[in-house]
């Protein structure tokens, strides 16, 4: 298939050649969605590849469910098959979520939730969606466990770099039991410094707990999402507001009772004075 898809990652490069020798392999005059599907799966080390396997869908599963849609050609393909307008769109689509995830490549996880993403055309993927459900994933399920795959490998790209940087101290307490752990990793020669051996322990602490970090950076992603959108929200409203005489709100222009010009502002209470007035 030729290099013009500069904008691909080198796996998901390689899902796209898995994909034309799948519509090889059926004799189909043409590379789609389906093929797509089924290269994803087959690239075992990408972050799409691992959110099938989470649902237990595998490539096998995945051409025994294209059978039940289509029907393999009669004659070996000649040449190089073109790429379907619905695979064009998705690799379209897939460049939007790269982009809206900034990353600068396209990546498998870009295109598996292309592939199940719905737009003003249709679902662009919809026979891949029909093959999932057929091998028992439903596209919702896919696409959770994409974005779990795509939190997981957050998390431990971080750890790595953190475990990695030299200039970036903390300080913490820590009790005679931990201090005396360090001092043991130190004396038998595991690590040569405290910082070295807490820095370890910190970083083995967070690949052990890596199911929880996922959600705990879900949950900061999402508090972020929602505390930009309230600045924005705030922003404008000091923008639209600036400037702006004060003046009663509506409750206060509804309850404020007139008064006449000796500055009695109910008729009762100016009686109540006349008669005392009187009495006087």
């Amino acid at each position: 298939m030729n290099d013009r898809f500069g904008g691909l990652s080198p796996r998901a490069k390689k899902v796209l050649a898995l994909a034309l020798d799948e519509a090889r392999r059926f004799n189909h005059a043409y590379v789609g969605n389906e093929h797509l599907l089924i290269g994803l799966a087959r690239e075992s080390e990408g972050v799409a590849a691992k959110a099938l396997v989470r649902v237990g869908v595998d490539a096998p599963r995945l051409r025994e469910a294209l059978l039940f849609h289509t029907t393999p050609g009669d004659h070996p393909v000649e040449g190089e098959p073109p790429l379907t307008p619905r695979l064009e769109r998705v690799l379209a689509l897939a460049g939007e979520e790269a982009l809206a995830r900034k990353s600068p490549l396209i990546g498998t996880e870009h295109l598996l939730l292309a592939l199940l993403r719905q737009d003003e055309r249709r679902e662009a993927g919809w026979i891949a969606l029909l093959m999932l459900e057929t091998a028992g994933a439903q596209p919702e399920q896919v696409r959770s466990a994409v974005l779990e795959e795509c939190l997981r490998a957050e998390v431990l790209a971080r750890s790595l770099s953190v475990s990695g940087t030299r200039d970036s101290v903390v300080t913490c307490r820590v009790d005679q039991r931990a201090l005396e752990t360090l001092d043991a990793l130190v004396e038998a020669g595991v690590y040569t410094t405290r910082s070295e051996a807490a820095a370890r322990l910190i970083r083995a602490g967070i690949e052990a707990n890596q199911p929880l970090l996922v959600k705990v950076f879900a949950a900061v992603a999402e508090i972020r999402r929602v505390r930009g959108e309230t600045q924005a929200l705030t922003q404008t409203w000091k923008e639209g507001h600036a400037g702006a005489s004060v003046g009663p709100t509506p409750d206060q222009e509804r309850w404020t009772v007139p008064h006449d010009e000796e500055g009695w502002t109910l008729p009762h209470q100016r009686e109540h004075a006349t008669e005392q007035t009187k009495r006087d």
